[in-house]
């Protein structure tokens, strides 16, 4: 198995992503923002590639443009449930053809269910939170070099 040269370690010692201790739509945005910070160096330890990660980001931002367009939440909400659902299918695909991607398609699975899964009074919240951890992941595995 091959080492990472930036780092020195085996593919197979980098820790398994951070799940969040409460729900998405529970989460301080200095936990979201910690977490997401710890998750985007995993998914570079793990040489997850740019175009992977942006691939995934293109999608969450044609969501939330989507939901953006509906000022009534609870609406958008209904509008944008399908789209979620379909990201699903989309990560195991991903995965499926590269399984090196793991790490990084069980971590945003984890984020779409908890958005998913929310309370409806609160998964704006939750779906606002689900937004910025996957920009902030993006961000931070440019920061820390992409692949």
């Amino acid at each position: 198995m091959s080492t990472n040269p930036k780092q020195g370690r085996y593919k197979r010692d980098i820790p398994p992503p951070t799940e969040f201790k409460v729900s998405l739509d529970n989460v301080g945005i200095e936990e979201l923002i910690a977490t997401a910070k710890e998750n985007a160096n995993i998914f570079h330890m793990a040489e997850i590639k740019t175009n992977q990660i942006r691939n995934f980001y293109g999608a969450v931002e044609k969501i939330k443009k989507k939901y953006l367009r509906n000022r009534r939440k609870e609406l958008a909400i209904v509008d944008v449930k399908p789209d979620l659902w379909l990201l699903l299918p989309q990560l195991a695909y991903t995965e499926g053809r590269n399984k090196s991607t793991g790490r990084f398609c069980g971590s945003m699975k984890n984020a779409v269910e908890q958005v998913l899964n929310s309370e409806e009074g609160r998964r704006h919240k939750a779906l606002d939170h689900f937004f910025i951890y996957v920009e902030s992941v993006v961000s931070y595995h440019k920061f820390y070099g992409d692949k």
